[in-house]
């Protein structure tokens, strides 16, 4: 049972929220899910952590470290009222990154916790290129150079 409950608070420190009282046995939503996610599923709750990737936010660039969420976990903290902005990437995220990604904080200036994958397609043959923000993004969707997918795929933002 001691494993259990290490595998748990490790899992739970790595999706960013803060570990149970094991004398009360107080959990906190994210963590019910995280633990539900363990016994009934084979995929891992952070089956995807990418470290050091760069983005843009307003033309200034960041170090990143995203950790994907599961598909329990992300539904925890949609409910959760956390803020949740938006990366744009070219690539899917599992693959090499050819440009830097760009996030897009929507929610008045409250920290980035969540990021909700948007995938970047060019269309009409245009080159692919780098953005810079999220004006720039804009322009391009206006002007037909590109379409933006959103992958319903969540993740844990941390800046290093």
């Amino acid at each position: 049972m001691k494993t259990l409950s290490i595998t748990i608070a490790f899992v739970a420190v790595m999706v960013g929220v803060s570990c149970s009282d094991s004398e009360t046995g107080t959990i906190t939503t994210v963590q019910k899910n995280v633990q539900d996610d363990q016994r009934h599923s084979s995929v891992p709750t952070t089956n995807l952590s990418l470290s050091d990737l760069r983005a843009y936010y307003d033309e200034t660039v960041f170090r990143v470290n995203l950790i994907r969420l599961s598909r329990l976990s992300s539904a925890a903290a949609f409910d959760s009222g956390m803020p949740i902005c938006k990366i744009f990437t070219v690539a899917e995220l599992s693959e090499p990154q050819l440009f830097h990604l760009v996030l897009d904080n929507n929610n008045n200036g409250a920290p980035f916790v969540y990021c909700l994958v948007h995938l970047i397609k060019f269309e009409n043959d245009a080159p692919p290129r780098q953005f810079y923000s999220m004006s720039s993004i804009d322009d391009a969707i206006d002007s037909g150079e590109i379409t933006v997918e959103n992958t319903e795929r969540l993740y844990k933002c941390v800046f290093l």
